[in-house]
């Protein structure tokens, strides 16, 4: 009997396609799957259930081989674990996870600077960080804009016992490229001061952040965020569009902006429609805008996917019939719909340009025959005046 022995690449695929508890049954088979599957299954270790927080510390605590160098992300967001994760825990894993670049604390409200601060100096790697409703303090944050050189995301959300200043150790950071703001109460105006010198940032989310202002924005717009791609400011009514035109007209390269219940006009969505044609996704759900306006955006809009217009009064059902609906409110416009309004408007365009056109010949037509008759007048005149000349010199040789 032939034994077929499959290489070790193959059986990588194979076992990264598998749930955790046949990774760990393939640990036993030999040495072959067991060197294969252990890498895997320590990735990203999921936790069931409270007690496997506890088996997990355990095993990197007493391990004989360094089991945590293989351990690239954690998730400890889910509710029925978040209450366990606190700052013990995290004192006793992180100083064996030197690698790990991915970790979920959003909700784990019992993890606090004194775990977090030795975390920055254990964990260097750190790529992502979710600190969602944390009680960190500007310690946290000043430790990992400084131990943390690679951190590329950073979740803030309903994080309240920051400072307006809490951003400052990362301005000219080289790496951070998301950043969430949402729902944090300490923001202000001067933030953005703060947020304009991060060169690589290209995400930002201030959803429902109601203490920012148009001054905000402006200041945004004089900054060096030439990578910045997706903004979602959705929820703040103080936010016009004296604030929102400067900023979208210093962002070319926008593809996604989310505006809902701010209190802009058609005046933003003509600078979005001539500013921004990359854009993909613009939300602008209870917006006094006007179908118009959303008309012309998507015509000059080309790579636009979804359009979102809950509660627009002025942009309702009724406005687009192409989409042959009855009547009633339009919540979303998404691809297939934008194309068929694409389609009406250039048609429509394009008839104009050529009733335009028509209208100009037969102005340029009328013009010339206008013109011709003018001279035929007054070639007549001529000779009139021609005639007269001579009669008169008949009469005086008489």
């Amino acid at each position: 009997m032939t034994t077929i022995v499959l290489p070790p690449e193959l059986l990588t695929l194979i076992f990264e396609h598998l749930p955790q508890s046949d990774l760990h049954t393939c640990t036993k088979v030999d040495q072959l799957f067991h060197a294969t599957a252990t890498p895997i299954l320590w990735r990203s270790p999921s936790f069931l259930h409270p007690a496997s927080l506890h088996l997990f510390s355990r095993c990197l605590t007493i391990a004989k081989e360094p089991r945590g160098k293989l351990v690239r992300s954690l998730h400890f967001s889910e509710l029925d674990l978040n209450t366990y994760v606190d700052d013990d825990f995290l004192l006793t894993i992180a100083p064996h996870l030197p690698l790990l670049d991915l970790l979920d604390l959003s909700s784990c409200q019992s993890v606090t600077d004194r775990s977090l601060i030795p975390l920055a100096t254990h964990c260097p790697a750190l790529e992502v960080l979710l600190l969602e409703s944390s009680p960190c303090t500007l310690r946290t944050l000043f430790e990992l804009a400084h131990q943390c050189p690679h951190l590329r995301v950073l979740n803030l959300r309903a994080a309240q016992n920051l400072p307006h200043l809490a951003l400052l150790p990362f301005t000219r950071h080289r790496h951070l490229s998301s950043l969430v703001l949402t729902d944090c109460r300490w923001l202000a105006d001067d933030t953005a001061q703060d947020i304009r010198r991060l060169p690589r940032l290209r995400s930002l989310e201030l959803i429902n952040c109601r203490s920012l202002s148009d001054v905000f924005l402006r200041a945004l717009a004089t900054g060096d965020l030439t990578d910045l791609m997706n903004v979602y400011l959705s929820g703040n009514p103080a936010l016009t569009d004296a604030g929102i035109v400067p900023f979208v007209e210093a962002h070319p390269a926008l593809h996604e902006i989310s505006l809902a219940r701010c209190a802009i006009t058609d005046i933003t969505i003509h600078t979005v429609a001539a500013r921004l044609p990359a854009l993909r996704l613009l939300d602008v759900a209870f917006c006094a805008v006007t179908s118009a306006a959303i008309r012309t955006c998507v015509v000059r809009c080309p790579d636009l996917e979804m359009v979102g217009l809950t509660g627009c009064e002025d942009a309702a059902a009724a406005d687009f019939p192409e989409l042959g609906f009855e009547g009633g409110e339009l919540d979303v416009l998404w691809l297939d719909q934008i194309a068929m309004i694409r389609t009406v408007e250039m048609e429509r365009l394009e008839r104009e340009m050529l009733e335009a056109e028509e209208m100009e010949r037969e102005g340029a037509g009328a013009s010339g025959a206008e013109l011709r008759e003018a001279e035929i007048e007054n070639d007549g005149k001529d000779n009139e005046e021609g005639e007269g000349e001579e009669e008169d010199e008949m009469e005086q040789e008489d």
